[in-house]
């Protein structure tokens, strides 16, 4: 559906913003760059949009030629939606009017027709003659959503979407946005630099760092099998402990053998880096393992608490928030992790 290759661009010689990203996005699936700021994540939304033009590389959209060394196709020949990060949505018109915006070529009829079916689609049947300051920020949302698959894109491009939201209504939309896009059998690709938006959203998900695209893969391949130390760090919050593979899917540490199933091969005896995730620390009483209770945030349903371990090193579990413990207590803990994400370190 959508094919990238060696693309790379630059503001100016001396700060390449892309450097060779390369990447497959299926016809019907939601692909999601996620990465820091200044990443290059929206510039390279921005030359699949062509509102900018890449220095080098290709882009093929269905078969047809977007960009190649001999052809820039321009962004209004492109058929691709938009949806931006603060909704672009035309203060003047109605919602329908804003919905109908997109769809200059076709007859009254059919395009109040279309923006009557798009609204029923994101729920909004009801605000056709609304402005868009009467309504609240997800309705915006989803009025800008509508606006862009009215004209049935090719492709839609979206833009933090969900970056001006409250984190209770982005939470709601996630869920809601993608079944929308999966009914309508979009192709989509978003940028974002929150993974659990990434998480919540992606069938596909890429994530960059400095202009590179370091792994393309589904979302649950790259949490639990990330290619690199700065992929893991990114997409969820963990500790590294010391460790030595022990073979058979084995690694020896501090608080005993993690068991689980390595992202990568690792040579036996090889000292490593175990990354443990808070759900991999299980809280168990009956546990000769003890560590203090540093710090605990509470998060509704559940406590992500810090704790030291005796060597000094701390680690991260989640515990229910039913759970009676305070800031000092020793509490049992052991290992439980199903995969292992471990790098090889250099002897000490």
């Amino acid at each position: 559906m959508l094919e990238l290759d060696e693309i790379s661009h630059a503001y100016d010689s001396a700060s390449p913003v892309l450097d060779n990203v390369g990447l497959r996005l299926g016809d019907g699936e939601i692909g999601c760059l996620l990465g820091p700021s200044g990443c290059g994540k929206t510039t390279l939304l921005r030359c699949v949009a062509g509102f900018e033009i890449p220095l080098r590389g290709t882009i093929r959209l269905r078969g047809s030629w977007l960009v190649s060394p001999e052809l820039f196709i321009p962004a209004e020949k492109r058929r691709i939606g938009m949806v931006f990060q603060d909704y672009a949505l035309l203060p003047h018109l109605s919602v329908a009017g804003n919905v109908m915006f997109g769809l200059r070529d076709l007859a009254r009829s059919e395009r109040e027709r279309r923006a009557g079916e798009m609204l029923e689609v994101v729920g909004l049947s009801g605000f056709a003659t609304a402005y868009p300051h009467e309504l609240s920020g997800g309705q915006q949302q989803r009025v800008a959503l509508a606006r862009a698959l009215a004209p049935r894109p090719r492709l839609l491009l979206m833009d933090e979407p969900f970056a001006h939201l409250d984190p209770a209504l982005r939470e709601r939309l996630f869920v809601d946005v993608k079944a929308i896009l999966h009914q309508q059998g979009s192709t989509v690709l978003i940028v974002s630099h929150d993974p659990r938006e990434a998480f919540a959203l992606a069938d596909r998900l890429g994530v960059m760092r400095a202009g590179s695209l370091l792994q393309w893969d589904e979302p649950y391949t790259v949490y639990h099998e990330p290619t690199s130390r700065f992929v893991a760090e990114f997409v969820g919050p963990g500790a590294w402990l010391p460790g030595r593979v022990a073979g058979d899917g084995r690694i020896e540490t501090e608080l005993g053998m993690a068991r689980g199933s390595p992202q990568h091969p690792l040579a036996q005896g090889r000292p490593v880096e175990l990354l443990l995730r808070p759900e991999d620390v299980v809280s168990d009483e009956s546990s000769p393992l003890r560590a203090r209770l540093v710090e605990r945030v509470f998060r509704g349903g559940d406590f992500l608490c810090t704790l030291a371990l005796d060597s000094g090193r701390q680690v991260y579990a989640t515990l229910s928030s039913q759970d009676d413990h305070d800031a000092g207590d020793r509490i049992g803990i052991r290992l439980g992790p199903r995969h292992l994400v471990a790098f090889e370190t250099s002897e000490p």
